[in-house]
């Protein structure tokens, strides 16, 4: 197979850089790339007396091309997801070689395509990366189908995210205040990926646009950043029982957590559907009380202070009146 990389490796990096996913994987992908991995066979060059056998075939020794391309559990991971690794298998491809070439760009495609398709294989890889560590150091068993299923959730996360900021990008702000004697809460929330650490912020205003109050929460041992949004409408529900207002708007731009809570079915990663069960009962028993999607534009101050949260490490209440629009 002839590989054409448009500018080398210095490229890929930068194209990583532009695409809308989680941080590790892309770190998994340009790990892969770089061939720094570190696989049983890499690993057992510094520590001979490590069994080498791969964990999840026990057949052949755990390479980095054994790992995502020709362990038969892989394979069969990247069949479901409709990509026929037995070609890379015959033309004897190695993996640096079959990554770049998912960087050499393809004619009468447009944008989103080739993104929506660099996260699908960048997300399959790192799924089978992180099921191999569940293997070895928690004992875990990999399910092949709920492997699939959270393939298809981390798809749907990103792009999911790069719909919403084309839409940032084309529409100005358009915030509009709540109607007559109600109250309205726009909330969000900020995941750091590496550390777990998250921040949401709440922030309440009226119909005279006059803020009821901001809150900010900081929190460590978040599991990524749609759990967060759900904590974020928890604590929103719980702030207004405090504030013992009646009727409630709340506004998220997690569209995939509010249409979970608005619909029969949910859209959330299976990890987070508690929390949105929970989120239902307790609007099931507070009349008066809706929530929307909105934009990311129209939600950005939310943001701003979530990430403040997140950032300096701290929890806060802020009750004067403060001039946001």
């Amino acid at each position: 197979m002839t590989v054409h990389p448009r500018g080398g490796h210095e490229k890929i990096h930068n194209d990583l850089g532009q695409i809308r996913c989680i941080k590790p994987i892309c770190c998994c992908t340009w790990k892969c790339l770089k061939e720094i991995v570190p696989t049983l066979v890499k690993i057992s060059q510094y520590k001979p007396d490590i069994q080498t056998l791969c964990p999840h075939c026990n057949a052949k020794n755990e390479t980095l091309e054994h790992l995502l391309v020709t362990c038969t559990y892989s394979s069969s991971i990247w069949l479901q997801i409709n990509v026929n690794v037995f070609n890379i298998q015959a033309q004897h491809t190695s993996v640096t070689e079959w990554i770049i070439s998912w960087f050499i760009p393809v004619q009468n495609i447009n944008s989103e395509e080739i993104n929506n398709w660099l996260i699908t294989l960048m997300s399959t890889a790192w799924q089978i990366w992180k099921n191999k560590c569940d293997k070895i150091f928690r004992n875990k068993t990999p399910n092949r189908w709920n492997t699939i299923s959270d393939i298809k959730w981390l798809i749907k996360q990103s792009t999911t995210d790069f719909h919403q900021d084309k839409q940032c990008l084309s529409k100005q702000s358009s915030w509009s205040p709540p109607l007559h004697a109600q109250l309205k809460i726009n909330l969000d929330a900020s995941f750091d990926n590496e550390t777990n650490f998250f921040g949401i912020d709440l922030i309440a205003r009226d119909s005279t646009v006059t803020s009821r109050g901001i809150r900010g929460r900081y929190f460590n041992g978040g599991l990524d950043l749609e759990q967060t949004e759900c904590l974020a409408i928890k604590e929103a529900l719980v702030w207004a029982k405090e504030m013992q207002y009646g009727s409630l708007l709340l506004e998220s731009d997690c569209q995939n957590v509010v249409t979970s809570i608005n619909d029969a079915i949910p859209h959330v990663h299976w990890m987070n559907r508690g929390i949105v069960n929970e989120t239902k009962q307790h609007l099931s028993t507070r009349i008066g009380t809706t929530i929307n999607y909105v934009r990311r534009s129209d939600n950005k101050i939310a943001h701003i202070i979530a990430n403040r949260a997140r950032i300096i490490g701290a929890s806060f209440d802020i009750l004067d009146d403060i001039p946001l629009i």
